[in-house]
């Protein structure tokens, strides 16, 4: 694993920024082209089914975009940390910072998801039929 480090050290020190950045940018580009596809050619799907299921991906589309904006806070403010620590030669560290990363995501996520459950319980859709069903 030493030696891996070393290459990729070697690797990122001594190729030129512009060659490096579009390298390594273009994947990421790729991935977000293709979730935004994905998500126009989903509602165009579900778009046939009835409005209420057109509805049901927008919401869920929200959260989505909300999940991923937690993913980019930890993955750009860690992954600024680790660079420099992997640039410093402190492989420990950036393991260290990438571990606590990782874990204060998922942590986050689980926030978010939890919430969303509970914005749809059972309870409100019961109360909202029992409204409906009072009213008539």
């Amino acid at each position: 694993m030493g030696a891996d480090l070393d290459a990729k050290y070697v690797e990122m020190t001594s190729t030129s920024i512009p060659r490096l950045v579009l390298r390594l940018a273009v994947p990421s580009m790729v991935c977000m082209v293709v979730t935004a596809l994905y998500n126009v050619v989903d509602a165009a799907f579900v778009g046939r089914l009835s409005t209420e299921a057109t509805a049901g991906i927008g919401i869920s589309f929200a959260y989505m975009t909300f999940i991923q904006a937690v993913g980019f806070f930890f993955g750009h403010g860690s992954g600024n940390h680790i660079s420099r620590t992997l640039g410093a030669r402190r492989q420990d560290d950036a393991a260290q910072m990438a571990a606590v990363a990782t874990a204060e995501w998922g942590r986050a996520d689980m926030a978010v998801l939890s919430a969303a459950v509970a914005d749809f319980t059972p309870a409100e859709v019961s109360a909202t039929k029992r409204k409906k069903q009072q009213g008539q």
